[in-house]
């Protein structure tokens, strides 16, 4: 990390000697503060911070290769204050370790310094205080989404110990007290879509889009990525298609939204139309826009679906390199490997 920032902080709030010597190994500069919540400890480290600019990582996270040359660009512009990156998470479908849900959410992780933004919130859930620092529209627009940049978790969570984290409840109490711009709306769909409570989800996302069109802001697109990441999980309607339609020609070079497109297609036994549409996502002129997830949709899962479709069309050596090339993005991504076992044995 430290060719990518100018220092590393470490808050310990329970390290083991292994971790604290390792770090020291790299260079990093190690806070103690054994007392009080998560958000108190990462106040009390950006308070020791001397940089202009602060990155911040839950202990089990790490920056993608692919985002490294690309911070030092982010902290140049004088246009924004705050840029949301991409964290993934894994979560395990409970009795069955080989399903997994990807949650591919944009948050809060690189902020200017010294300008009074705060930590607030508990566990997974922290973000920084946006009802006291963005109170106009024009305070709004200083935050910016950069899709190009992702934190990966290295965890992952079953549904059953995702469950039992009280982080929904408390973000419930704590956003709905304060629920004056957007952005809160957006942080509470964060939580419900984590749970896979997919209706309260929507009706967030729905009141935070109805503000912004208020405020005759165009809503930012990662509203609609989590908006139809449904398509994963849901039955589709066609209130979803049109919905998604429209999000289209707002967005209309957003590999994501593509990526959805295809699923829908992919879900109607419409192989040839899906085939069409992953193979655009993942074609390497197309993978250049701020749009583009590199280790997202954009890429394994497209692969992998890429894969199935190739596979219903009998087009089996195509699939096999399908599979092969989801296992490159992601080597834990266990659907593509199945499938790829499979394929091998019925061949």
């Amino acid at each position: 990390m430290q060719w990518i920032v100018d220092e590393v902080i470490v808050v310990n709030i329970g390290l083991t000697a292994s971790s604290r010597e390792l770090f020291k190994t790299h260079g990093a500069k190690i806070i103690d503060y054994p007392r009080g919540h998560i958000s108190e400890a990462l106040n009390y480290g950006v308070e020791q911070a001397t940089g202009d600019w602060v990155l911040w990582l839950h202990e089990n996270e790490y920056l993608v290769q692919s985002a490294h040359s690309r911070l030092r660009e982010l902290i140049y512009n004088e246009s924004h204050d705050v840029v949301f990156l991409h964290v993934q998470e894994t979560v395990k479908t409970t009795g069955d370790q080989t399903h997994v849900r990807v949650l591919d959410v944009a948050r809060p992780r690189l902020f200017r310094n010294r300008i009074g933004f705060r930590f607030v919130g508990h566990l997974q859930a922290v973000t920084l205080n946006f009802e006291e620092i963005f109170q106009t529209k024009d305070d709004n627009e200083r935050i910016q989404l950069y899709s190009a940049c992702q934190i990966v978790g290295t965890q992952s969570f079953t549904q059953e110990q995702m469950m039992k984290q009280p982080t929904l409840l408390y973000r419930e109490n704590e956003l709905r007290h304060s629920m004056k711009s957007p952005w809160s709306y957006y942080e509470l769909a964060c939580e419900y879509f984590r749970y896979q409570k997919f209706e309260s989800m929507l009706k967030q996302l729905n009141e935070s889009i109805r503000l912004f069109l208020k405020n005759k802001s165009i809503p930012p697109s990662i509203y609609y990525v989590m908006k139809y990441a449904e398509v994963m999980e849901q039955p589709l309607s066609d209130n979803m298609c049109r919905g998604l339609d429209l999000a289209l020609q707002m967005y209309p070079n957003h590999t994501d939204l593509h990526f959805y497109r295809g699923l829908i297609y992919y879900r109607r036994q419409q192989y040839k139309e899906a085939l069409a549409v992953f193979v655009a996502c993942t074609d390497p002129e197309n993978l250049k826009g701020n749009y583009t997830i590199s280790q997202g949709a954009g890429c394994y899962r497209t692969f992998y679906f890429k894969g199935k479709c190739l596979e219903k069309l009998k087009r089996l050596d195509e699939a096999t390199q399908a599979y092969m090339d989801s296992i490159s993005g992601m080597n834990t991504f266990a659907p593509a490997t199945q499938s790829l076992e499979k394929l091998k044995k019925e061949r």
